[in-house]
């Protein structure tokens, strides 16, 4: 596995070389993944779950995206930027998901007749 002292270096490799996107992205996410699963479990104020977890998922999915946006001429660093993303991503899957449960709870009281 490459050394990611320079994760910017990475990022902009990552742009310059389209043909090895999927390899170096899937790299910077195992080496990061701690930094990930850190990330999650500080934004949902408990420990997540590594397994069949979907919190994992989006946590996942919202480091990937900012593997994609990270610009740092707009400044910061990118695990500043990754943080911000990831628990940007958390809040937003723990609303929906408040949301349809609680839609689920008025929709069987509904069909009960409650």
């Amino acid at each position: 596995m490459e050394s990611f002292d320079n994760i910017e270096a990475v990022l902009k490799r990552i742009q310059t070389h389209r043909e090895e996107e999927n390899a170096l992205k899937d790299q910077l996410i195992q080496g990061h993944f701690p930094f990930i699963v850190h990330t999650i479990t500080q934004a949902l104020d408990r420990y997540v779950e590594i397994e069949n977890s979907e919190e994992l998922s989006v946590g996942l999915m919202a480091f990937n995206e900012a593997i994609d946006k990270y610009d740092p001429d707009k400044g910061g660093t990118f695990l500043s930027f990754a943080r911000l993303v990831i628990e940007s991503r958390i809040k937003d899957f723990l609303r929906k998901d408040r949301r349809h449960h609680h839609l689920s709870y008025d929709q069987l009281q509904e069909d009960h007749g409650d």
